[in-house]
């Protein structure tokens, strides 16, 4: 174990614990008082109904009591053991759903944005982004487990101090024996360690088996999985998935069944046998006890060995838990470097000053002295190989990123200093990758957007990105759900027909800028110039910033930047660079000797 492992059960068990019931407390107030007080009620009544009634008859026997008075007393105790008991029953009925409902939606809405917030380089980075995966799979079964368990801690204290109280009263020796299990907390470490272990290496490979199933019924891989050897590849990564579970269960099954068989066979084959025989001993032999204590003692000292056997179990199970909500808490804790700043962003002209950039970990610079101008109603174009450091210039330019050197500023402030969220609503983004998320065209276009909704808004937009009459044909217009992950009759877009929807967004917004990178990839050259066309028609006001392959996209452009090994090794408007005859001018005639060359032999064909 390292270090660390070994310091969470005095340094961070209470505190992990107690900071998930805050917030438990935070998302739902009245969930754990009332789980714990249900709780609590159905110890006494355990209580009543296993071991007092038990000690009141055999009493009223010794004692020779009226029969009458004898069922009179049963009835009272049993009604109260069971009010106890229907009440819990119907409390946690009543309220269990509601306040699963509640932890789950702030537990996760907390989750998500915080995720929102952390900057891109954290899903870039192996570690931090497992850690973000485990919490997300699991952090609301840890949270909803911790509370049980919690309140597990404190139903086995009121067994302790209900059956202790009673065992003292007969003799104080049978404390001695309810009080020895406390002796396994070693073993009971030992096997909590294995335990945490063990869970942390399946879920390794759990993750491994839930990627595969994705992959097979998921629609983006499906002509992938019947048309390559795909299916045949996932399947031998599925089988050595479930062979790394067998071999996880396979290192940790022996020495955790030797724990467990070494707490059993204190507690039941030694230490309650003793105890038995001490009580016979007290009762037949020495006659210091009567055969209703006799009895009591017999039924009760399996009953406090539990609690107290289940409260260091509660206790090993906290520790466990501990060390998993170790990967929330190092989530949520996470010190973001994209800081928010104070002032409030105002359209104007967006510079890039000699900004360098080099990605954390990397000891290649991506960019390197880049300066570049946006003016309110400019189309710039940025033009280059792959790996040029296109998009990653994009990425500076919406605060993704902060520049390793060099500033980044709107209006003559430095956008560190502006107010992130509102300065990256200054900007509407469409990305190569896009895809639609499950929701009506509608809520695609409109994407949460602060404006008041508008029917003939949307339209409007979809309109402009050439989709409308393609939404026409769809069975509720614009309300049509996209994808089938919930409805049947949603609608299933390509690849050219979710990038126009993506660039509809674009038009619905009221932002000053348009951010594209590579938006029509998907589509053909033709449709692609007709499209830039038309943005650069209806985005007169506005800054418009495209990356684009096809050089015969970036003639609308009012100024281009060729790209190369993260330097602008030209720029100027298409007729210039053409003039310089440098190398965008050959780039762009071979693309066009390709295009011409790819015409004439589809037409051939």
């Amino acid at each position: 174990m390292s270090k660390k492992e070994k310091d969470i059960s005095f340094k961070n068990v209470i505190g992990n614990n107690l900071n998930i019931i805050k917030m438990i407390f935070k998302f739902s107030p009245m969930a754990f008082p009332t789980y714990l007080f249900i709780s609590l009620i159905r110890v006494c009544g355990f209580f009543i109904s296993g071991t007092y009634i038990l000690n009141y008859v055999v009493s009223a026997y010794e004692m020779n009591k009226k029969f009458d008075e004898l069922v009179f007393g049963i009835i009272v105790l049993v009604l109260l053991a069971r009010f106890f008991s229907f009440f819990g029953i119907f409390m946690n009925s009543l309220c269990d759903p509601h306040f699963h409902a509640k932890i789950e939606r702030g537990v996760k809405r907390a989750l998500y944005e915080k995720s929102r917030d952390v900057e891109l380089s954290c899903y870039e980075n192996p570690q931090f982004y497992d850690k973000y995966v485990k919490a997300a799979e699991s952090i609301y079964d840890d949270v909803m487990a911790i509370m049980n368990n919690i309140i597990s801690f404190f139903s086995s204290l009121l067994s302790l101090a209900l059956y202790g109280t009673f065992l003292y009263t007969i003799d104080p020796v049978f404390i001695i024996f309810a009080f020895l299990p406390l002796l396994t907390v070693f073993v009971r470490r030992i096997a909590s360690r294995l335990e945490y272990k063990n869970s942390v290496e399946d879920k390794v490979m759990n993750r491994r088996r839930h990627y595969t199933q994705r992959v097979f019924y998921m629609s983006e891989y499906a002509k992938e999985v019947r048309l390559t050897n795909a299916k045949k590849l996932m399947l031998k990564y599925y089988d050595e998935a479930c062979e790394g579970r067998i071999d996880v269960v396979r290192k940790y099954a022996l020495k955790k069944s030797i724990c467990s068989m070494v707490l059993e066979i204190f507690v039941d084959a030694i230490l309650n046998p003793v105890a038995l025989i001490y009580a016979a001993y007290r009762t037949f032999i020495t006659g210091e006890m009567s055969i209703a204590d006799c009895v009591v003692i017999i039924n009760s000292v399996g009953s406090i060995t539990n609690a107290l056997t289940g409260f260091l179990r509660q206790f090993q199970t906290a520790r466990t838990q501990a060390m998993h909500i170790n990967d929330y808490n190092t989530f949520m804790s996470y010190d973001i470097k994209i800081k928010n700043g104070e002032k409030t962003p105002v359209t104007g002209a967006l510079e890039l000053k000699n900004v360098s950039f080099t990605y954390e970990g990397s000891d290649k610079t991506v960019l390197n002295n880049v300066s570049l101008t946006v003016r309110p109603g400019e189309r710039i174009a940025l033009v280059g190989h792959n790996g040029a450091g296109k998009s990653t210039l994009v990425k500076l330019i919406l605060r993704l990123y902060d520049p390793t050197e060099g500033t980044v500023t709107l209006n003559g402030e430095n956008v560190k200093d502006l107010k992130l969220k509102e300065y990256r609503d200054m900007f509407a983004t469409v990305f190569q990758d896009c895809k639609p998320v499950a929701l009506s065209v509608k809520e695609n276009v409109i994407m949460g957007s602060a404006d008041g909704v508008s029917d003939e808004k949307v339209i409007e937009a979809l309109k402009n990105a050439d989709i409308y009459e393609k939404i026409c044909t769809l069975p509720e217009g614009i309300n049509t759900p996209l994808t089938k992950e919930f409805y049947e009759h949603g609608a299933v877009f390509s690849g050219g027909e979710a990038q126009k929807l993506s660039l509809a967004h674009a038009f619905y917004e009221s932002s000053p800028f348009i951010v594209l990178d590579e938006p029509t990839s998907a589509m053909d050259p033709i449709a692609e110039y007709k499209m830039y066309e038309r943005m650069a028609r209806l985005s007169e006001n506005k800054g418009v910033i495209f990356i684009s392959h096809r050089l015969s996209s970036a003639v609308v452009a009012d100024r281009i930047y060729m790209l190369e090994n993260g330097e602008v090794i030209e720029s100027g408007s298409h007729r210039e660079l053409m003039e310089l005859d440098g190398k965008y001018a050959d780039m762009f005639r071979k693309q066009a000797e390709n295009y011409v060359e790819e015409v004439t032999n589809n037409e051939k064909g």
